[in-house]
């Protein structure tokens, strides 16, 4: 049997990872974007998908929406978990902003204790770039460290 040449093994290994890539497209296509169980049930039992956890539902009215339509809940019901969620949503805002506040003093520690590490020249250096990593974060609202966007009046 006569061996293949470079050329029709680099057409084979192309071929082949090409129908993998065909394959896991149709694997994350029914698992993500149609929603159903994933391709391993056993793997993922006692965990849940992004589809049914509370914390990463999206917006309180998007939850509530989802669950008013898949375990139509009366309207008292909707009312209720209304309360639930908006509560939830400040007590999460507190903790967030304690959270906030604990790193902010977090990163001024670490810039402190580098500086010291550092010449006086790269010191210099140093507070360039932390000059120009503020001044981005401050004209990019929405980025991580960005200021918020101003509530409306």
């Amino acid at each position: 049997m006569r061996s293949l040449s470079a050329r029709a093994r680099a057409l084979w290994l192309a071929t082949g990872i090409f129908v993998i890539g065909l394959a896991c497209g149709a694997m994350v296509e029914r698992w993500v974007i149609l929603g159903r169980r994933p391709p391993f049930p056993g793997r993922f039992e006692g965990r849940p998908s992004g589809r049914e956890s509370l914390s990463r539902s999206g917006s309180p009215d998007r939850l509530l929406g989802r669950l008013t339509m898949v375990l139509e809940l009366t309207k008292a019901q909707q009312d209720s978990i209304r309360m639930v969620l908006d509560e939830s949503g400040k007590s999460t805002s507190r903790i967030l902003e304690q959270v906030r506040e604990q790193m902010r003093n977090t990163e001024h520690a670490v810039r402190i204790r580098i500086q010291q590490l550092l010449t006086s020249d790269q010191r210099l250096r140093f507070e360039k770039m932390e000059s120009r990593r503020r001044h981005r974060a401050r004209s990019a609202p929405g980025r991580s460290g960005g200021r918020p966007p101003a509530a409306p009046p």
